[in-house]
């Protein structure tokens, strides 16, 4: 979540614009959140539109409580009819990097005419995606195991054919034996990790954290014409994070003129914006909990029985360990952690749609001494759609139990 966004003294639309993009960005800082669809722009940034007529659900779909089904907020919705709204946008974005192209492919993207059926390759996406629903019903129980990416992988075409050198080895006949490296424990990794923070007595020590620095977001150019666009990254504002042991958090976001400030308050809060105050709805409110978590880490060091190691990786060319966990909500995560430092370097949250998981990447970098507690001075969260949803936050200062 270069120089500013629309701001009041522009249209009362383009002020709309600026404060819907900060409530966005502001909901997509808190942690394990689900990229939230980004508002519409005064004309819209074509390449990256959420498609309105593509397909949703299945009837077995997770579903909150209350949420519309895809049929009933987009039209012309033919498959996927049962599917939750809010998982329009990631399937459609799953897609569209499956396959390696822009929404334009399927869709009719000018005057936003995205429910037209005068394209043909959108009705062979919606045999593909009935193909793919029907595989994983007949062999895995409904759950996404196969996914358009499965034989995509970033191209139109699937490649059916091996190019010539794949299977080209020493001995075609005998894999080499393997000399499988030690691996630590997910506990010693977690320990280790906790103790790269400063140690578990620090870690409890913390009541309440204030952190300041920016916040680089989407920016939307050439609005009001045909060239509209968002760029990535390309909007830098001012961030406020403070948090408070237990359950309180306050974000603030934006200049004086365009301030936007989401606050919770143990189980309620409000968004105030420019345009007025509402209450948090319930999905925000999860999400500013775990925002405003300041036990996370030591919550997942006493659970370090729910992770498995899952080897080595490289990081900028660093070691790092593997470690496979799932969240309290039962969403799957992967976490990397400095094989020198045990510091935390990545974690990817994978949110679970009806066609494949959405994957959520959060690179730490930057760890500093914060009155005794090490803590990332720049986190960078990127997702399938980065264009609209890539934030990087930039801390110049974070300070602990200062009243």
């Amino acid at each position: 979540m270069p120089t500013s966004l629309p701001v009041p003294s522009r249209s009362p639309r383009a002020r709309s614009l600026a404060v819907a993009l900060l409530v966005l960005l502001m909901t997509a800082l808190a942690a394990g959140a689900s990229a939230p669809e980004p508002p519409k722009p005064a004309t819209q940034p074509k390449p990256d539109r959420p498609a309105k007529a593509a397909a949703s659900a299945p009837s077995a779909a997770p579903q909150s409580e209350g949420e519309p089904t895809a049929e009933k907020k987009f039209k012309n919705i033919k498959v996927l009819r049962s599917m939750p709204a809010s998982q329009m946008l990631p399937v459609m974005h799953l897609m569209r990097a499956s396959l390696g192209v822009t929404c334009d492919f399927c869709h009719v993207t000018e005057d936003n005419q995205y429910e037209s059926d005068t394209k043909k390759p959108k009705e062979t996406a919606r045999q593909m995606i009935q193909m793919v629903l029907d595989i994983n019903k007949n062999n895995f129980e409904g759950r996404p195991v196969v996914t358009c990416n499965s034989c995509h992988n970033g191209h139109e075409r699937p490649v059916a054919v091996p190019p010539i050198g794949q299977g080209l080895f020493a001995d075609t006949t005998n894999a080499e034996p393997e000399t499988k490296e030690k691996m630590p424990s997910a506990a010693q990794i977690l320990d280790h990790y906790v103790e790269a923070l400063g140690g578990r007595t620090a870690l409890l020590a913390v009541k309440s954290r204030t952190s300041r620095g920016t916040l680089l977001h989407i920016k939307v150019v050439d609005a009001g014409t045909p060239k509209a666009r968002a760029v990535n990254r390309g909007q830098e504002d001012p961030l406020e994070i403070d948090q408070q042991w237990p359950g309180k958090v306050t974000v603030t976001l934006g200049p004086p003129n365009g301030r936007v400030v989401q606050q919770l308050d143990g189980t309620s809060g409000t968004v105030e914006t420019p345009e007025g105050k509402r209450p948090m709805t319930a999905a925000e409110i999860a999400r500013f909990t775990a925002l405003g978590d300041l036990r996370r880490d030591l919550e997942l060091q006493d659970h370090a029985d729910k992770a498995r190691v899952g080897g080595k990786d490289k990081i900028d060319g660093r070691d790092v360990y593997v470690l496979r966990t799932q969240t309290p909500e039962g969403n799957r995560e992967t976490l990397y952690f400095d094989v020198q430092t045990g510091l935390l370097r990545r974690r990817i949250a994978f949110r679970q749609t009806v066609i494949g998981s959405d994957p959520e990447q959060t690179d730490l970098e930057d760890y500093r001494d914060a009155g005794g507690v090490k803590v990332p001075f720049v986190v960078k969260v990127s997702y399938v759609d980065d264009n609209h949803l890539g934030t990087t936050r930039k801390f110049t200062e974070v300070r602990d139990n200062v009243q």
